[in-house]
């Protein structure tokens, strides 16, 4: 890939994250019993309530607009999305390609964080639940397609990831470099949808867990089926760094550790943004993901997923 060619398409969800950071540990609130899960009946007590920009597309593009790539945004925003998130996105160069469902609110994320970084969240679609409806080409335009080189691909829906990446396909030049990040939604995919988007897909990312879930959906084991497709992937770890497939060649990344932590969310999506950042620099692809893993550090010194700044 050559170096800034082309445009950075970021499909994904726009929403506003209400975060609850808790003093007590949600595994130590896990009742089990002789090594059998009891039922649950938890409650937290939060120290602390705090709102935030957030969505996985809203983050991975703040993250590529602060590093100065000017990426397309594609997603479905609601009524209030105008008030202070549209201007927030813009002011860092992000170029909005929004539905506002006029008659609905943005998305909103509610999560409570543990002091080891865990957490629990739910997530409320509202305007975002009318991403099934809206096609790519609404608003994205012919000229667009043409000149994007890297989309990626994050939640989203299974039916609106296999149908945006299947027009994606239609409309954009043969070597667009497609990466499928279906995050947590991935535990709702069929075995058929899953395989189809990696069949339209470059690169497969997600981390430990997500892994797991999509083992369970094809029914055997994630890594070697990518492999055996020639498909590119990226395990992210947290702490423990991430492996890469590229090229046939296995990588391990280091993490590289903030000056303090202070709560995770978004730090997948700041890993993102650095990571496509690189790729579309023509970084090599350790060079990218050590560029991610900078990135993902500096958004762990920060509360929510697009309060953090980069250093130029």
């Amino acid at each position: 890939m050559k170096k800034n060619e082309g445009k950075i398409l970021v499909n994904g969800s726009v929403g506003l994250d209400m975060i609850f950071s808790i003093n007590n540990s949600i595994k130590d609130c896990i009742s089990i019993s002789n090594g059998v899960l009891m039922k649950q009946n938890m409650m937290f007590t939060a120290g602390s309530k705090k709102e935030f920009f957030g969505g996985t597309g809203g983050n991975i593009a703040y993250g590529l607009g602060l590093l100065g790539a000017k990426p397309l945004l594609f997603s479905s925003v609601g009524k209030d999305f105008v008030i202070d998130y549209k201007k927030h996105l813009e002011d860092v160069g992000v170029n909005l390609r929004t539905h506002i469902e006029t008659q609905d609110f943005t998305a909103n994320f509610y999560g409570i964080t543990d002091p080891i970084q865990e957490q629990i969240g739910i997530w409320q679609p509202n305007s975002y639940s009318k991403i099934d409806s809206i096609k790519l080409s609404e608003l994205i335009s012919k000229d667009d397609f043409k000149d994007i080189s890297i989309a990626i691909f994050s939640p989203g829906t299974p039916n609106s990831i296999l149908s945006h990446l299947n027009e994606f396909k239609k409309y954009s030049k043969s070597n667009a470099f497609v990466i499928f990040d279906p995050g947590q939604v991935v535990s709702f995919f069929t075995k058929t949808q899953l395989l189809e988007c990696l069949d339209l897909s470059d690169l497969f990312i997600a981390n430990e867990t997500e892994f797991l879930y999509a083992e369970k959906i094809i029914g055997e084991d994630m890594k070697d089926y990518l492999i055996s497709k020639t498909k590119k992937y990226i395990e992210t770890k947290g702490k423990d760094g991430s492996e890469v497939y590229w090229d046939k060649i296995k990588l391990q990344i280091s993490v590289i550790k903030p000056e303090k932590v202070i709560e995770p969310t978004g730090a997948g999506d700041a890993y993102r943004a650095g990571l496509i950042f690189g790729l579309w620099n023509g970084m090599k692809i350790n060079e990218a993901c050590l560029l991610g893993a900078k990135v993902a550090s500096k958004k762990m010194e920060y509360h929510g997923g697009q309060e953090y700044k980069l250093e130029n």
